[in-house]
């Protein structure tokens, strides 16, 4: 009896998002080039954007900073909020180590410039996808005290931290355990471990007890319920 074969994994869906025809022909040339990704749409302005992650349920959102309508960092901020676990990629015109830190805070996972080549692109694009920062190496000294500052306080890990991020982030801090988090929250204890190694990325924690104990801290001191 023949052995049955392995089922390929399904391609990341990445939505497209520039005011330049050329440029998002040509990214979503090289996305559909790539085993592991596939362009499932495009946009030219922030209305579009927002109507196409509703009806496509992209996997990964790249993201120009100057689409006509509402764009820059208050769509990306107006994104966050409606589709916290959805990767933003910005595409910026220069690379600037304060709009990305900017950028970032206002809930993109990676700022890069269009300058760079295809190829860094859909690294930067596969990068986001495991939940991790991409910026550009040259200024991640300066990026990380305008993003992160000298101290994290209650007003940065609001800001670095998604609601959901939040409500969990909380839950550690009261001593909730991950089995009780998903059955609250009606999620799979895997989504709360991976939005806990998400959570341990953005407040460069690099252990559980850490961020127990960081999470302990903050709730002690002045964290508020999340509705």
């Amino acid at each position: 009896m023949a052995r049955a074969g392995k089922t390929k994994a399904r391609p990341s869906r990445v939505l497209i998002a520039d005011e330049f025809p050329l440029v998002r022909e040509a990214l979503a040339d090289k996305v559909n080039a790539a085993e592991d990704l596939i362009s499932c749409g495009r946009a030219d302005a922030a209305a579009g954007v927002i109507s196409a992650i509703e009806e496509l349920r992209p996997d990964a959102l790249v993201l120009s900073l100057h689409l006509p309508g509402a764009g820059g960092f208050e769509l990306i901020r107006k994104i966050r909020l409606a589709h916290p676990d959805l990767p933003m990629l910005v595409l910026a015109t220069r690379s600037d180590s304060a709009q990305a830190a900017q950028a970032l805070r206002a809930g993109a996972k990676g700022y890069i410039s269009k300058r760079r080549d295809a190829e860094t692109i859909i690294e930067a694009i596969r990068h986001i996808l495991t939940g991790k920062l991409w910026v550009n190496k040259d200024f991640m000294p300066n990026l990380l005290d305008r993003y992160f500052g000298k101290k994290l306080t209650h007003a940065n890990i609001r800001d670095l931290l998604t609601r959901r991020q939040l409500q969990i982030f909380e839950m550690i801090g009261k001593g909730v355990t991950t089995r009780e988090i998903a059955a609250r929250l009606f999620i799979s204890q895997r989504t709360v471990e991976s939005h806990r190694d998400h959570i341990k990325v953005k407040l460069k924690v690099d252990d559980v007890f850490k961020l127990h104990q960081m999470a302990f801290e903050w709730v002690q001191e002045d964290a508020s319920p999340q509705p």
